[in-house]
């Protein structure tokens, strides 16, 4: 990755990493992050995140796949926060706003799974167990 691009590309690891956590994501691993090169491989970027599930609504005590400072386990807000600032090179503003941004599109998703449950009553209860565990990812932040 070229320089120019490298702040980007780590900001959006750690955007990932954040979205995979509070959506518990446990199946969240290496393999699911990609790298796109350009046509003379003179530059990559990261590749948009794929294989993105709630695996805890399935799996009740799952945890993640990909290991970090903590070992194998749902990692403490300041794992995220020490991993933002010291890996990937961000301000505490940056990471903060990362952090909200993607509360904001939990809580955004939640109003429309809502909508979206009102017309398809049949998804109701799923629906609220998928709601109650990105909860336990939010309020983990709190």
């Amino acid at each position: 990755v070229r320089v120019e691009h490298r702040k980007k590309c780590l900001k959006d690891l750690f955007t990932a990493l954040i979205m995979n956590h509070f959506l518990r994501n446990g199946d969240g691993h290496l393999k699911n992050y990609g790298i796109l090169y350009e046509n003379d491989y003179t530059d990559a970027t990261m590749a948009p995140i794929f294989d993105v599930v709630c695996t805890t609504v399935y799996i009740k005590e799952d945890i993640p796949a990909l290991k970090m400072s903590d070992g194998k386990l749902w990692f403490k807000e300041k794992t995220y926060r020490g991993f933002a600032k010291n890996t990937c090179g961000m301000k505490m503003s940056e990471i903060d706003e990362t952090i909200q941004r993607c509360k904001d599109a939990v809580v955004k998703t939640f109003k429309a799974l809502d909508t979206y449950v009102k017309e398809n009553r049949e998804v109701e209860s799923f629906a609220e167990r998928l709601k109650e565990e990105w909860n336990k990812g939010l309020v983990s932040f709190d």
